[in-house]
């Protein structure tokens, strides 16, 4: 994402579509939501906080900061790994976990998942 120049982002150019990995990546969370062709309430949301490296450089047009990347995983099938979605091998209800209860979105109706790793000893 860092450039030359600073990205001012607005509702109309804050979604990019990667073909690569056929998904659609949206910077920040103002405007996400306000794609109606193109943001599915039936996938599950997914919430990348990106580290100041990331972020430098890129803004909203009123020079407010921004810190996340969202993009959708399939429900039921995927799950938020990094900026991608995993193959959820094991079939597990993402959805009965206590992370989904957390970090279910109030102003939508699909939920959004944080992506972090777990390490287990």
């Amino acid at each position: 994402l860092k450039g030359y120049a600073i990205r001012k982002i607005e509702a109309f150019n804050d979604r990019i579509y990667l073909s690569r990995y056929r998904r659609n990546y949206w910077l920040g969370t103002k405007y996400y939501y306000m794609d109606n062709f193109n943001y599915l309430p039936t996938r599950d949301t997914c919430l990348y906080h990106m580290d100041s490296n990331e972020r430098e450089n890129l803004e909203y047009v009123d020079e407010s900061p921004i810190y996340d990347i969202i993009y959708q995983c399939q429900r039921y099938v995927q799950y938020c790994c990094g900026l991608t979605c995993c193959l959820d091998e094991f079939g597990g209800d993402l959805h009965s976990s206590s992370l989904y209860r957390e970090a279910l979105n109030l102003w939508n109706t699909s939920p959004t998942f944080h992506s972090q790793l777990h390490f287990f000893p």
